[in-house]
Parts: structure tokens; C-alpha cells; sequence
């Protein structure tokens, strides 16, 4: 049983302001089954 899922955006579901390959599909799908959050990490300069 999933209780949730936390997704990181930045080079998991796109890289360079694109969409990786299925990552679309993915979170639509995830929207319908799982409680979720997106986030982004960051690492100072």
C-alpha cells in the first residue's frame, strides 16, 4: 500500500525545461491512484 509518493521534477521528470520520456504518462497516471508532491532541490552555487 502506497501512503504516498514525493516526486522530484528537476532530472527525474524533466531536464533542461523539457519533459522526460514517459514522465507525462506517468504522473497522469499517478494522479489517479496516489496521493503525491512534487519538489525541487536545489544546491547553492
Amino acid at each position: 500500500m502506497v501512503s504516498g509518493v514525493l516526486l522530484d521534477i528537476a532530472g527525474a521528470l524533466s531536464e533542461g525545461g523539457l519533459s522526460l520520456h514517459g514522465a507525462v504518462k506517468a504522473v497522469e497516471r499517478l494522479r489517479e491512484r496516489d496521493p503525491h508532491r512534487f519538489v525541487v532541490t536545489s544546491t547553492p552555487s
